[in-house]
């Protein structure tokens, strides 16, 4: 684990930080990177789980 992560937390469930993903420190579990994928400050959430979305899908009308 780098020096960088040592004595912060993870900003979901409060773990030992192991990396930094979506603009927060994470523990690296699935549900926590999943919760910060998903919280409204995240900055990735265009991205779709087979990659980004294009400016026409997000136009579509449903």
């Amino acid at each position: 684990m780098s020096d960088f992560f040592k004595g912060k937390k993870c900003s979901i469930c409060g773990k030992d930080a192991t990396c930094a993903h979506f603009g927060r420190l994470l523990c690296g579990s699935k549900e926590c990177i999943d919760e910060a994928r998903e919280s409204k400050d995240c900055v990735g959430k265009t991205m779709g789980p087979q990659g980004p979305v294009s400016a026409n899908d997000l136009l579509k009308k449903p």
